[in-house]
């Protein structure tokens, strides 16, 4: 069984996600194309999603080997879990630094987050799926604590 990822911070907790026999390939039931031409690309996608808090741009490009999260996750509980990662990501700016590639077909970029005068560095992967599409598998979330804290003080 495949797991796609999302580390969570305070409680050191893990959101996995089991993606089930079911969903399709890259063009997802929903009738579009979902996940992203390249890996930077998917990087780039999701954090715009993330900043515009879309929920349906945001679950095309969340996903993993297997494709869009959206295809294989329980709609509930797929929303919970990207309202919690938008709190996260939601930014001013982002700068995506280094490509690491530890494995065929998995790409981790550094990004640097910036919310008001704060900036933090994190780790986005991103993997490719089915029809040669690339979807985001795993963000650490843990450096961007701070940042979502802040955001639900205001």
């Amino acid at each position: 069984m495949n797991r796609l990822k999302v580390s969570m911070i305070a409680t050191g907790l893990t959101i996995a996600v089991a993606a089930c026999n079911g969903g399709g390939g890259g063009g997802g039931s929903h009738g579009q194309m979902t996940g992203a031409a390249a890996p930077k690309l998917a990087v780039e996608q999701f954090l715009a999603a993330a900043r515009a808090q879309d929920l349906q741009a945001f679950s095309a490009i969340w996903g993993s080997e297997r494709g869009a999260a959206r295809d294989v996750v329980d709609r509930s509980q797929l929303e919970k879990r990207e309202l919690t990662m938008m709190c996260y990501l939601t930014h001013d700016r982002f700068e995506i630094g280094a490509d690491v590639t530890p494995k065929p077909g998995e790409h981790d970029y550094t990004v640097e987050i910036t919310r008001g005068t704060q900036t933090r560095e994190t780790k986005i992967t991103a993997v490719q799926g089915p029809s040669e599409r690339w979807y985001i598998l795993d963000v650490q979330l843990a450096p961007l604590q701070d940042l979502c804290s802040n955001q639900q003080k205001r």
